[in-house]
């Protein structure tokens, strides 16, 4: 059973998951690139999984805020371990993306299989960071927008790289 006939309407299914493979592979990059400077306040994580603010480990004075931007911004072991998770399932999902690349060129469908895998899990994986987000951070408007157009038009892409992926039904 196919989910999409046509990308968008308007485009046939094998122009649609190549637009998908290089769309993709940017919003990963984006978020891969972006996603480790989301400063959270220290007033709210205080007792939850923390580190001590940074500024003590490195031995920067607190009154000096060039690379910090407030005295009171710290990131925690959660945030840090999500992060890493995400980054590692985003390099993932950027491979898969040059493989669904590669399986429009070549029409071996197989080769858009790793797509649906880590289509899904980067869904889940950035669907947990932005829940995380909105509990722990502030002023993240930039963050919320690339995770919002990320997961916005990652069901849509994923449904359509599984039509591509499956064969047509013979009804």
């Amino acid at each position: 059973m196919a989910f999409v006939d046509k990308f968008l309407y308007c485009i046939d299914l094998k122009y649609g998951v190549l637009i998908i493979g290089f769309v993709d592979m940017i919003l990963s990059m984006l978020c891969g690139m972006y996603l480790p400077w989301i400063p959270r306040k220290l007033d709210y994580d205080k007792n939850f999984l923390t580190l001590g603010p940074l500024t003590s480990k490195l031995g920067i004075d607190l009154s000096d805020t060039r690379f910090l931007g407030e005295k009171d911004f710290y990131y925690n072991r959660f945030g840090y371990a999500m992060y890493i998770f995400c980054l590692v399932v985003l390099v993932l999902h950027i491979g898969a993306c040059i493989l669904t690349i590669a399986s429009t060129l070549s029409e071996e469908k197989w080769m858009s299989a790793p797509y649906i895998a880590t289509g899904l899990m980067r869904f889940v994986i950035l669907l947990l960071i932005l829940i995380w987000i909105v509990a722990k951070s502030f002023d993240c408007t930039t963050s919320f927008w690339l995770i919002g157009l990320s997961l916005f038009s990652a069901t849509y892409f994923w449904l359509t790289v599984v039509s591509w992926y499956s064969p047509p039904s013979a009804e």
